[in-house]
């Protein structure tokens, strides 16, 4: 029961990374383009992950980073503020929409075309604005976004390396002389879709777009036909 509190399996992602690389080589394949070196590393890396935000994951690093992406793009042509985008594409409604919406990408044998797909990329790779087109898209950005953090080889970035999480101390975390004190910052697993629950937002600008915000701090397992049975997992930190 501790194992299934701590779990980091991201449901969402078992359902969506299979049919998400499918589309990426399906756009490569329709305009005849090759692709990088290091997208094909990435989509290797994708294929071959087990679909767990943990600490030492390149998978979840990527993943993360290509969810952050697709908010920030999606519906770029309508709407023009990037903070306004990705505020939209926190909403779970919205995601759920999005993820069902790549699932259909996924078994559609022509190009598909939405105002929602809609990008301005400036790249001839990606002229065809099709829905599928802006999937490998951000996929790119990405990958680019990655590189920038955490060096250009997909072999140095891990889960634990892009996000990190503060314990903040109530009311010391918030007086300037003894936040440093009172702030116990560390990597963190998991997503916002697993047990083991670590919940950034993309629009946060103060701590980054993938610094935790919020998460499971205490998990408490009762039996509730032992009343002298109780486990409780809880992470390191003040409170």
């Amino acid at each position: 029961m501790i194992k299934m509190a701590m779990d980091t399996l991201d449901i969402q992602a078992r359902d969506s990374t299979s049919d998400m690389i499918k589309i990426v080589k399906f756009h490569f394949a329709k305009n005849a383009r090759e692709m990088r070196k290091v997208t094909e590393e990435v989509l290797d890396v994708l294929s071959k992950w087990d679909y767990h935000y943990d600490k030492d994951s390149i998978g979840a690093s990527i993943m993360a980073a290509w969810d952050h992406s697709l908010v920030t793009h999606m519906h770029s042509k309508r709407i023009k503020g990037q903070r306004a985008r990705r505020t939209i594409g926190f909403a779970i409604m919205t995601e759920n929409f999005l993820y069902k919406e790549i699932q259909d990408w996924a078994t559609s044998k022509s190009r598909v075309y939405e105002d929602y797909c809609e990008f301005e990329s400036g790249r001839p790779d990606f002229a065809d604005k099709s829905c599928q087109s802006f999937l490998a898209f951000t996929l790119e950005e990405a990958i680019r976004d990655l590189q920038f953090r955490m060096g250009r080889s997909p072999t140095r970035w891990r889960y634990d390396r892009l996000t990190k999480v503060t314990y903040a101390h109530a009311p010391f975390s918030g007086i300037p002389l003894l936040k440093k004190i009172y702030g116990k910052v560390d990597s963190i697993a998991g997503s916002k879709h697993t047990l083991r629950m670590s919940f950034f937002m993309h629009h946060n600008e103060k701590n980054g777009p993938y610094n935790a915000f919020a998460g499971s701090v205490m998990r408490m397992i009762v039996d509730v036909a032992n009343d002298d049975y109780i486990q409780i997992a809880m992470d390191v930190g003040v409170s």
